[in-house]
């Protein structure tokens, strides 16, 4: 009788450990809930510091799993301004970051420092959809100095 009762915990055991193998596999290769539309962007070109009157330049590259339509950026949480992108399918994209189906580059971008006074300034970037629903592209802003040439 003892036999038995090992015997069937043995494999109550053994099935009990292959669920949670196979659910814990499972819920790793799902789509991770802080990133359910597969966002990723690089933000490069940019320095940490420039001269009063350099040109300041950046890249940026979304993909997503969302269609995006255009991309602003806000300088020091003024008004956006409206930058010229490329948008597509990622598959025509001569770069890519991550594994969106959707594409948005800016490719090489400069903003005119002539006007701006030395000091720190912050950037941030969105991007708007066709409904035209706002998603924040850098939770952390971009921070450069501008200092007296």
């Amino acid at each position: 009788m003892k036999r038995w009762i090992i015997i069937i915990i043995s494999i109550l055991l053994a099935v009990g450990i292959g669920f949670g193998v196979f659910f814990g596999i499972k819920s790793c290769n799902d789509k991770d809930a802080s990133n359910p539309n597969k966002t990723e962007y690089e933000i490069s070109l940019i320095s940490d510091s420039y001269a009063v009157g350099d040109t300041v330049v950046y890249r940026v590259l979304v993909c997503s799993d969302v269609q995006m339509e255009r991309m602003v950026y806000v300088l020091n949480n003024g008004e956006e301004q409206t930058i010229t992108c490329k948008a597509g399918e990622s598959k025509d994209a001569k770069d890519t970051v991550g594994k969106g189906k959707y594409f948005i580059d800016t490719d090489t971008e400069v903003l005119d420092s002539t006007s701006m006074t030395a000091g720190y300034y912050t950037l941030v970037f969105y991007t708007y959809d066709a409904e035209g629903t706002r998603y924040a592209i850098n939770a952390d802003p971009v921070i450069f100095k501008l200092t007296v040439s």
